[in-house]
């Protein structure tokens, strides 16, 4: 708290002296009151970012395939260091001695251990990275800070733990900045060029995002697409499965959905589609720790009006015998955790959606792995995984291809044969689209003879 108004006094006696500069020499100091370009260039000049802090590492990298230009971060958390007062404290603190305990024990094996650092972790940025990016290419400031001395540049942040960010263009060498305290009020920032010794107020918007990345820029999403967007969802469950239309998307209070062919609203469908197209991946997986045993759920096909996007929906156990659930898609470029109570909740509503006779969830499986085909692991930690095509249009009930990682050939597997239609259960046309991958374990159970239709 000291700092921030210690800087504050500082920069409102630089703006004094601006002011009174003005008053003396306005054609002189008029920069100083626009925009600033501090490094020139557009995004497809950039190609990462790289900000290093006291507790993080993060680089961005600008990568693009089929679908487009998108970001793939790797973090890297960091112990905070202990400031001197505190290492000089620890040292002279000696942990109480166990009077039960071996006499020759080293004292420093009973010290309690340090607060654990998150492991490393890769993902897609999602929206939340935007205005880091369009703020960084060109990056621009608000304001250039003249008459800063140097024995104040500490107050202001530049002291020798200070974050920095580094900037790679195509074709130029790196441009390295530093990064200050917050501006009092905390909409801006101080940014200094080491080169040209230089500081910039610069928008908090462009900073902000990297102090706390690895929980303001994951990408969430398993679909791009907004709801006015979508034309039309092909949904599977086993050999299940039902295309449904949207109706009227661009008004909210006459859209409705209604199941292919039809101009009837269908409550459970526009009910379960709601559920479905909400939901929000909760981490990225490590290659690591991919479940040995996943069975695929449900799955669907969103088409939209520029893309046609397969996510796959899989359950698995931990070890304690509770339910994860994970998902896949061509947006997602890997494979996510999904929240549970969301993902359980939206394949228990889905048999009503489909007209099902009975629940369509999969059982538990036992002890030993499924049977049925395992979606292709993410990438390995740190690489992105491969340029992917839009698979083109495949029978409803064909396995869509998976992004895998660079340098790998896509998996294959016996297991994802599409099934041969049952007279119980017809396929519903779906023109031009395709639909995600089956599973022997997701076949609903044979209905009832009494009251069967």
């Amino acid at each position: 708290m000291k700092r921030s108004l210690a800087a504050y006094g500082i920069a409102l006696a630089v703006a004094y002296g601006a002011a009174y500069a003005t008053w003396k020499r306005a054609d002189e100091t008029k920069l100083a009151d626009q925009e600033v370009v501090i490094l020139p260039g557009g995004l497809d000049d950039l190609e990462s970012i790289d900000y290093t802090s006291k507790t993080l590492d993060l680089s961005i990298a600008v990568k693009t395939d089929a679908l487009g230009r998108y970001l793939w971060v790797n973090a890297t958390p960091k112990a905070e260091p202990k400031s001197a007062d505190e290492s000089k404290a620890d040292s002279k603190q000696e942990p109480p001695m166990d009077p039960h305990g071996d006499p020759h024990a080293n004292p420093a094996a009973a010290a309690p251990a340090e607060t654990p650092v998150e492991p490393p972790s890769a993902f897609k940025a999602g929206k939340a990275a935007d205005a880091l990016m369009n703020g960084l290419a060109p990056f621009v400031a608000k304001r250039t800070l003249e008459g800063v001395a140097a024995e104040d540049l500490e107050q202001l942040g530049f002291g020798d733990d200070a974050a920095t960010i580094t900037l790679n263009r195509k074709g130029k060498a790196p441009k390295r900045f530093v990064l200050g305290e917050s501006v009092y009020g905390g909409a801006s920032f101080y940014v200094k060029d080491p080169e040209s010794a230089k500081i910039f107020v610069v928008d908090a918007a462009i900073i902000r995002p990297l102090l706390n990345a690895t929980r303001s820029l994951p990408d969430t999403a398993l679909v791009e697409a907004t709801l006015k967007d979508i034309t039309r969802v092909d949904v599977q469950a086993g050999e299940t499965r039902q295309t449904f239309e949207q109706h009227n998307p661009d008004d909210a209070q006459a859209q409705f959905w209604s199941r292919a062919g039809s101009a009837e609203a269908d409550p459970a469908a526009g009910a379960w589609l709601d559920k479905a197209l909400r939901l929000r991946s909760a981490e990225y997986v490590d290659a690591s720790k991919v479940p040995a045993a996943m069975e695929d759920a449900f799955s669907f096909v969103v088409h939209g009006k520029d893309q046609t996007v397969r996510v796959a929906v899989h359950r698995a156990f931990d070890d304690e015998g509770e339910e994860q659930w994970f998902a896949q898609s061509e947006h997602t470029r890997g494979l996510v955790k999904l929240h549970p109570s969301m993902a359980a909740e939206a394949t228990a509503d889905l048999s009503s959606a489909l007209g099902a006779e009975a629940p369509l969830s999969p059982a538990k499986p036992a002890a030993s792995p499924a049977e049925g085909a395992t979606p292709a692991a993410p990438p390995a930690q740190g690489s992105p995984p491969a340029a992917s095509p839009v698979p083109s249009p495949a029978p409803m009930g064909a396995v869509a291809p998976t992004p895998s990682p660079e340098g790998s050939a896509p998996p294959t597997s016996a297991a994802a044969k599409p099934p041969a239609p049952t007279p119980s259960a017809p396929a519903s046309s779906s023109p031009g689209g395709s639909a995600p991958p089956t599973s022997a374990s997701a076949k609903p159970p044979a209905p009832a003879a009494a009251g069967a239709g």
